[in-house]
């Protein structure tokens, strides 16, 4: 009886071993699938999805695409917290709050840049603002959708989270057909 037992939990284990390392195969195949199809995928052009966001704020705390997700356009604007031209942008941002009724604005920065947040704070009062999300990219976005043009690169999405296009130094004017 106790060797029918032993055969028994021996049999059970290696059947379990068995599937557990098949599945482990498989779900190492699925993960390489997933990377493999997201590196396809051309980030910069026009029709393209929008990239995962994930952005940690100068009190360390995480904005992510929940956060993010509405019914709108969203504005992604990659920057320099010490670039001028980017400073001007986010000011004139601030400065026409009012148009941007249903339209989402995510600043990010590098993450080698979270130090120079509060400098930035310093000259653009962007806390005051209920409109902007600022912070540095914990999730890649800059490295799959910067052009390497000029700073600031500001990326607008529509509702439905495609590229619709890329500015770099965008003003106003340019900015109004895209905003709701």
């Amino acid at each position: 009886m106790l060797r029918k037992l032993l055969i028994i939990a021996c049999l059970t284990s290696t059947v379990t071993i068995t599937f557990a390392q098949k599945k482990k195969k498989n779900k190492g195949k699925d993960a390489q699938a997933t990377v493999t199809e997201a590196a396809a995928i051309n980030y910069k052009e026009a029709g393209a999805p929008m990239p995962a966001v994930r952005l940690v704020t100068k009190q360390k705390s995480a904005i992510i695409d929940a956060d993010i997700k509405h019914n709108g356009p969203t504005f992604v604007m990659l920057f320099n917290p010490t670039c001028e031209h980017c400073i001007e942008t986010t000011n004139m941002i601030r400065k026409n709050e009012a148009l941007f009724k249903n339209t989402k604005v995510v600043l990010l920065a590098t993450p080698n840049q979270i130090d120079n947040l509060q400098y930035f704070e310093d000259l653009t009062h962007y806390p005051q603002s209920k409109l902007l999300m600022v912070g540095v990219d914990s999730s890649g976005f800059i490295d799959r959708t910067y052009t390497y043009g000029s700073l600031p690169q500001l990326n607008i999405y529509d509702k439905n989270r495609k590229l619709v296009r890329t500015f770099n130094g965008p003003t106003i004017d340019s900015l109004k057909p895209y905003i709701e």
